[in-house]
Order: C-alpha cells, then sequence, then structure tokens
C-alpha cells in the first residue's frame, strides 16, 4: 500500500513491515524508495533500497525489556543516578534523584542548589567528600540527611567515583543516590526497643 499511495501522490515513501519467511522466521524489513517522473509529469520508474533489520529490531526489544526492568528496580529501591561534569559543574539528576528531592523529573540544579538540601554536618561531609574526588580521584559511600523541597527528612545514601579521560584528568564525578529512611527508621526502633 505504501508503493501505491506513493505513485499515486508521487511523493518519497518509507516503508517497515514484518515478513514471514519461508523457513518460519519472522523477519523485520526497512525500506525507502522515491517516484520519478517523466517530462509528462507520470510516473515513470521508482527506485528504492530495502534492508533486513530484524537484529537491530531485536537489540531494540531487548533495550527496551532491559529499562524496563531497571525502572523496576529503580522503584522499588528508591535508587537514581546522578552526573557532575567538569569543569564547569554541570549537574545530572536521573528522574529517581530529582523525586528524592521532591522536585520535577527533569530538575538540573546548580551546585549551589544541589548542597542547599543538605544542612549542617551533612553539607559538610558531602562538600568534602565531592571535593576530594573531584581533586584527587577518591571514591565515597556516605549517609546523609537532606531535607527535601517539600520540607521532608530524607536519609540517603551517596555513592560516587571520577571519571578520567584519557590523559589521565578527572573530567566528571558519577554515582548513585538511595532513600535509606526505611532502613533508618527501623534501625531506630530496633536500637530503641533494645535499650
Amino acid at each position: 500500500t505504501g508503493f501505491i499511495h506513493s505513485l499515486k501522490s508521487q511523493s518519497d515513501w518509507i516503508l517497515e513491515c514484518r515478513i514471514l519467511w519461508s523457513d518460519s522466521s519472522l523477519h523485520y524489513i526497512w525500506g525507502r524508495g522515491r517516484v520519478f517522473l517523466d517530462d509528462t509529469g507520470t510516473p515513470s520508474r521508482m527506485l528504492g533500497v530495502v534492508g533486513d533489520i530484524t537484529a537491530r529490531y531485536e537489540a531494540d526489544k531487548q533495550l527496551r525489556e532491559r529499562e524496563a526492568l531497571l525502572n523496576v528496580a529503580t522503584r522499588v529501591a528508591r535508587l537514581g543516578g546522578w552526573t557532575v561534569r567538569l569543569p564547569e559543574v554541570d549537574i545530572h539528576w536521573s528522574d529517581a534523584v530529582c523525586a528524592i528531592h521532591d522536585v520535577p523529573a527533569g530538575t538540573r540544579p546548580g551546585l549551589e542548589e544541589a548542597l542547599n538540601f543538605y544542612q549542617g554536618v551533612s553539607r559538610e561531609r558531602i562538600y568534602d567528600a565531592f571535593a576530594q574526588c573531584i581533586e584527587h580521584g577518591t571514591a565515597f559511600d556516605i549517609e546523609l540527611e537532606l531535607i527535601s523541597r517539600s520540607g521532608k527528612l530524607v536519609w540517603i545514601r551517596s555513592i560516587g567515583e571520577a571519571e578520567y579521560n584519557g590523559n589521565g584528568d578527572i573530567v566528571a564525578v558519577r554515582g548513585a543516590l538511595q532513600d535509606i529512611s526505611e532502613r533508618k527508621r527501623i534501625e531506630s526502633s530496633l536500637t530503641q526497643s533494645e535499650a
């Protein structure tokens, strides 16, 4: 039908379809073509390319399935990723990290805005850990308190490590952030029970 429409409308065509081969295997085909007109404006020929994109289709399907599993794991574990690109200190938060901070998905805070979620000792600890990672490549794994945008106290585990370029320079710090508030609540209840 794509060819017929292309001939009638004298337009280019793009085709993606499934084909069952003689060995009963299912293949995904992609094609693209163009209609050429003669001197009278009548379609005279059509040129195009067609290719088997089954491998790409299957790879895309596997990627979608992995992303779905990762999204489930991220939601259940309340775990997200973050990146700080250097030297411009360009901060990227995953949607899960945004949710932990109670900010809209896609929020890209500045350094001061990101640090303002932490108060007192927690602010000092994250600042020092980050500075050591930038300057010396020292990885960190620390537990901190933050105050979310809605004013909720959240215990988090922050893990970070340096990323190097080919010259051995630190060009980014990447890591993960996990909401561990429930674990902290249980630990506190156990401590009170033991006391």
